[in-house]
């Protein structure tokens, strides 16, 4: 059962990551029903092989593609601008997936004509604030955009490195309508967990984190979470007045939403996401 308020909207715009023990992508773009809807393609990038990777984020959609292939759309419900969005390689709440990256480019318009994006559609991806220190000099900025090969793109990385946890690259106004593209080259040996690669977020925030529980609580719950605590409270009274009352409380952790049920019961319901 999908528990849409894991995730914000804005939390992952995108984020992307590998499946634990894999070099599957785990793609989530979120819009503003879901803040964790996503499209994951099916086969495992190959080991050791530089792939191209492009997403075309629209205001309706999103589609995935490997070296221009097309791996996987999704339709979206609707979509929100972003001011000052944060662009990690990788994130600070994952580990690193093992691969490298380069040629890491945000780009919101185009000189050229372009697949979904034409030229003057909106305005270029606008750096809002600097990157954190120790940051690349304004003139080293310049030199990576000007290097780039996607005429309008704004590159963030260029040159081959490796992924390395909270690496925060920029902070980016974000369009309805934009691509993001890397070459990723990933090893041969998975990790165990989830590998995160990019990750762009209006919040700051990743989702699902105790931090979020008071946003979340301010909508309306899901059924799931109002039945389960009648359900508990029914099933105590069936057993008697011996039974001990045990509670039903919804809790929030890492990545998993759970919902406790009484130690009796011969399975446990938890809903995982990512």
């Amino acid at each position: 059962m999908p528990l849409p308020l894991c995730a914000g909207s804005g939390d992952r715009i995108p984020g992307i990551w590998f499946h634990a023990n894999t070099r599957r992508f785990h793609l989530r773009d979120g819009d503003t029903a879901n803040g964790n809807n996503g499209c994951d393609p099916e086969e495992q990038l190959p080991a050791d092989v530089p792939t191209a990777v492009r997403l075309e984020i629209r205001a309706n959609s999103v589609e995935l593609f490997f070296n221009d292939v097309s791996k996987c759309q999704s339709d979206r419900a609707e979509r929100t601008t972003h001011q000052a969005a944060h662009v990690w390689a990788s994130d600070p709440w994952h580990t690193p997936a093992n691969a490298a990256i380069a040629d890491f480019y945000i780009l919101c318009d185009s000189d050229v004509a372009a697949d979904g994006l034409q030229p003057g559609d909106q305005p270029g991806c606008a750096v809002t604030a600097p990157p954190p220190p120790p940051a690349t000099s304004a003139d080293a900025q310049a030199e990576i955009a000007a290097a780039g090969a996607v005429p309008g793109a704004l590159y963030l990385i260029r040159a081959e490195q490796a992924l390395s946890q909270g690496n925060e690259l920029q902070q980016v106004d974000i369009p309805l309508d934009y691509d993001i593209g890397f070459t990723i080259n990933p090893a041969e040996e998975t990790i165990d967990g989830w590998g995160n690669i990019i990750h762009v977020s209006a919040s700051g925030e990743n989702c699902c984190d105790y931090v979020r529980l008071t946003e979340m609580l301010r909508k309306p719950l899901p059924l799931f979470f109002v039945m389960y605590p009648l359900l508990c409270v029914i099933s105590v009274l069936r057993r008697g007045t011996g039974s001990r009352p045990y509670g039903c409380t919804p809790t929030l952790t890492g990545f998993t939403c759970e919902m406790a049920l009484p130690q009796t019961a011969t399975t446990a319901a938890t809903q995982r996401r990512s």
